[in-house]
């Protein structure tokens, strides 16, 4: 009983701060304009920093508190900002299964902001002013 009681200490402290360890990694977002216009100049915004790119866009950032913020830079469109939305990962939610982990793992996937799982899939909605 008391190995099994060490074990499930030490496999909780491991798996604690559970979207800490599932989401590290970068995640990818693929930005489009809605009526399938090619070559639109945006300027994308993330918790590194802001670069200029053209839609359809492939985004790659970190989970962050930050939202990720796509704004229209085209001359022929109204400049319009979209942020893009943002849900708390099941893997967050694991945490309230483990006893050490609720508490502890929650702080540690808030704190890093790893809690966060962007929509894979963004359309832009712009108004076109040059036709």
């Amino acid at each position: 009983m008391k190995r099994i009681v060490s074990l499930i200490v030490v496999i909780s402290f491991f798996v604690s701060g559970c979207a800490s360890i599932y989401n590290a990694g970068s995640q990818t977002i693929l930005a489009r304009s809605a009526d399938n216009k090619e070559g639109v100049a945006v300027e994308i915004t993330t918790s590194t920093g802001a670069y200029a790119a053209k839609l359809p866009a492939t985004i790659v950032a970190e989970s962050s508190h930050r939202g990720i913020e796509i704004r229209l830079t085209d001359v022929c469109y109204e400049p319009i900002g979209l942020n893009i939305n943002k849900n708390i990962t099941p893997s967050f939610w694991t945490n309230f299964l483990l006893l050490y982990g609720f508490p502890v793992g929650m702080l540690i996937d808030a704190g890093t902001g790893k809690m966060w799982k962007y929509d894979s899939n963004v359309m832009v909605h712009s108004k076109n002013k040059c036709n």
